[in-house]
């Protein structure tokens, strides 16, 4: 997994077979929670509660221009560890919301072109004589 460290604190991403030779910044920590402990999609959203990231925000170093964020501040923030059957549970629930949430915005985006050209469609004749003055 890693974990934006500098900036935009708090953009987090697990890190697959697809990304494993993909290389990161400065600017990112890497986080590799115990195996067998703790599933790593599970910390990921544990990490974006707002209350766990405020607290993480909360400790990061701003005396700099831009927040920085210590490894060992991350590795000081407390982990609530259900077992691995309520971690899958967890997991599953938010990557459904998550998709459900993608596809609302995909929705959104649509309905949103089609409002533009039905508005165009509709006033059509309006932009196609001498200018109105506008």
């Amino acid at each position: 997994m890693i974990y934006v460290r500098q900036g935009a604190l708090g953009r987090r991403a697990v890190v697959g077979p697809t990304e494993a030779n993909w290389l990161f910044g400065a600017a990112c920590l890497r986080i590799r929670p115990l195996t067998g402990a703790i599933l790593p999609e599970y910390l990921l959203h544990y990490l974006g509660h707002p209350l766990i990231h405020e607290w993480i925000t909360s400790q990061a170093n701003r005396g700099q221009a831009v927040e920085t964020l210590t490894s060992r501040t991350l590795a000081t923030t407390m982990v609530f560890l259900p077992d691995l059957e309520r971690q899958r549970v967890v997991v599953s629930a938010m990557n459904n919301a998550g998709a459900q949430i993608s596809a609302q915005r995909q929705l959104i985006a649509k309905y949103e072109a089609f409002q533009l050209g039905l508005l165009t469609d509709l006033l059509s004749d309006a932009f196609d004589g001498p200018s109105t003055g506008l």
